[in-house]
């Protein structure tokens, strides 16, 4: 359970990576976030586009590097840790939860879940690098 969490939280991060770095202006539709100039897009494309893909490319090359798939869920678990944190707290500040922040907890506190469980719970074939 643990390569396919890896390899799935992965995927999903290079293909939110991808549309962000197309198509920054995602976040004005989902969210309601201005990017009034090219400069925000191309600013909001490179920091969120660019990061989210970057850490995709850790999750799935790192083996070469000898990190293991438990180190690698380590770090899926702190990122995401950190944005639910970050999120609690933004919602707590403004008295508010919309709908699509509702949702993206969950799956992110379930996302949590279920790495920690694979983390705890390694097959002996995840031991490995590969």
């Amino acid at each position: 359970m643990l390569i396919f969490l890896n390899l799935l939280f992965a995927l999903c991060l290079a293909l939110l990576g991808i549309a962000t770095t197309i198509c920054p202006d995602i976040f004005s539709a989902l969210y309601g976030i201005g990017l009034p100039t090219t400069d925000a897009r191309i600013t909001l494309a490179a920091i969120i586009g660019g990061g989210e893909i970057g850490i995709a490319a850790f999750l799935l090359l790192s083996g070469k590097w000898g990190v293991s798939h438990t180190a690698r869920a380590a770090l899926s678990i702190c990122i995401l840790s950190g944005v639910v944190v970050a999120r609690l707290i933004a919602c707590m500040l403004s008295a508010t939860i919309s709908p699509i922040i509702g949702l993206e907890l969950l799956l992110e506190v379930g996302a949590i879940c279920l790495l920690v469980f694979a983390v705890q719970n390694p097959r002996k074939s995840e031991l490995s690098t590969s």
